[in-house]
């Protein structure tokens, strides 16, 4: 064989190689080397849950049919985002009338809006873990961006004895008016009619919302006073329905909520013709909007007692980066008197923002 010959295969050999490398290189950027080779290609778990409208006994709920590609577990919250069920954990493929028996603290109470959520088991621990002691959590499935999820309504199981064996609301007290600036007591009677001991939940909501759910036991025929401890600046200001409801029975009452403070005054937005203003005047008043020279540009119609949103204030065409101050005032703006601000630690009630330089054409 020529040595001409040899350097020629030569040449051929490593041409070869170099374009063997330049696609496997190719296919690292990209992602795609692993096919190329008919490796293996991670993918994101997958998978599906149906969760239907249905009755139960408030002790456990029933997953219609929940698909894993990697397994977990399915978990059951409430309207208020706790965790109300968790079920054993499921192998991965799919599994049908899956049972998600109560937690503990919620056991007889498994009842309302709920939502099922599938989980993966990301701590690979064979139990559910919200979070554990290194800050580690199982993690949910998530289809195009979002928890894998299905929410139902569950109601009690009907039976003609179902008034008979729920705890019974006998009375219910609390105050008939309030402020926001209060946390007050309303105190539930609640007796157990039957025979046996029992465990149930007693729920206190106002205007139909959830603020509190408590899980108690009762002996045969015993009588509990429950206490509900309720913050009015989380009810707000207004009329409003409460209620207290255990399994089959309930008890409503009333409350009027007055706002009293603190004052105060938010901007949500300027321009530099407009401000826009959240304002609290405990017993009334008016919000102004002064320049740096004390000059008042612009003042609202009289406030009453309360919070109020979206209060616009014309402030005429001002220039890019004037202060604009926002005052909160107690008087009537048509009365004509030296006005008085609202204080705070002894300084005025306000909020400075600056004019927004003009918009581009």
């Amino acid at each position: 064989m020529s040595r001409t010959v040899s350097l020629g295969r030569l040449k051929l050999v490593f041409a070869l190689l170099i374009a063997v490398s330049v696609v496997v290189g190719a296919g690292l950027v990209v992602g795609q080397a692993p096919e190329l080779f008919g490796a293996d290609v991670a993918t994101e778990p997958e998978g599906s849950i149906a969760f239907e409208q249905q009755e139960a006994d408030g002790q456990s709920v029933e997953i219609s049919s929940v698909t894993l590609s990697d397994g977990g577990f399915v978990v059951v919250t409430d309207e208020s985002d706790a965790v109300v069920g968790v079920s054993d954990h499921l192998s991965e493929g799919s599994h049908d009338n899956v049972t998600v028996n109560a937690t503990e603290e919620a056991a007889g109470s498994l009842y309302g809006s709920l939502t099922a959520t599938a989980y993966l088991d990301s701590t690979d621990d064979g139990e559910f873990d919200p979070r554990t002691d290194d800050g580690a959590s199982d993690r949910p499935y998530v289809v195009d961006g979002y928890p894998l999820t299905e929410t139902a309504s569950v109601t009690a199981v009907e039976r003609p004895d179902d008034v008979e064996r729920s705890f019974v609301v006998t009375s219910l007290s609390g105050p008939d008016a309030g402020r926001t600036s209060q946390t007050v007591d309303f105190v539930a009677e609640i007796r157990n009619p039957t025979p046996n001991e029992l465990r149930q939940h007693a729920a206190f909501r106002v205007d139909g919302d959830l603020y509190e759910r408590k899980v108690f036991s009762l002996a045969a025929d015993e009588t509990r006073e429950v206490t509900f401890e309720v913050d009015l600046a989380d009810v707000g200001e207004g009329s409003h329905t409460y209620g207290v409801y255990t399994e089959r029975n309930g008890s409503l009452g009333e409350i009027d909520v007055e706002y009293d403070g603190p004052a105060h005054v938010t901007v949500s937005n300027v321009s530099r013709t407009t401000m826009v203003v959240e304002a609290g005047v405990p017993a009334g008043g008016y919000v102004a909007v002064e320049n740096d020279n004390g000059t008042r540009l612009a003042s609202s119609d009289r406030l009453a007692p309360g919070i109020h949103g979206e209060v616009a204030l014309d402030v005429g065409n001002v220039t890019p980066g004037t202060n604009l101050t926002a005052i909160v005032y107690r008087d009537d703006p048509a009365a004509g008197a030296e006005p008085t601000p609202y204080e705070l630690d002894g300084t005025p009630v306000r909020a400075t923002v600056q004019a927004p330089e003009a918009e581009s054409d």
